[in-house]
């Protein structure tokens, strides 16, 4: 969605695309489908890539938590996922609130 919006507002010819859901193609065959499919499979690329390159640093392969608005599109995307936590940021700043209360 990111990608999406960032091509609209700042090329000239392409336009915004309405948020989707599910898998797009690899290929596209409209502009709205080749830059749905475009950021969509470039994020899920990017984020393989990185998962591999940490698992090659650390020895081991990181639990991968998927959090915010595309989540659950990206996480259905790829293997790559352990889970999908949708209020990650909440929970934290819960946890962090309920610890320095002495874990009330």
């Amino acid at each position: 969605a990111l990608g999406a919006r960032a091509l609209a507002g700042g090329t000239a010819a392409l336009p915004g695309i309405a948020a989707r859901s599910g898998l797009p193609p690899l290929v596209g065959l409209s502009t709205d489908e080749a830059i749905d499919g475009g950021t969509y499979w470039t994020a899920v690329g990017g984020l393989e890539r990185f998962v591999a390159g940490v698992t090659r640093a650390l020895g081991r392969r990181p639990v991968v938590l998927a959090t915010g608005g595309d989540a659950e599109r990206v996480a259905a995307g790829t293997p790559a996922v352990d889970q999908v936590v949708l209020e990650l940021v909440l929970e934290g700043i819960w946890h962090v609130w309920r610890d320095r209360r002495g874990g009330e």
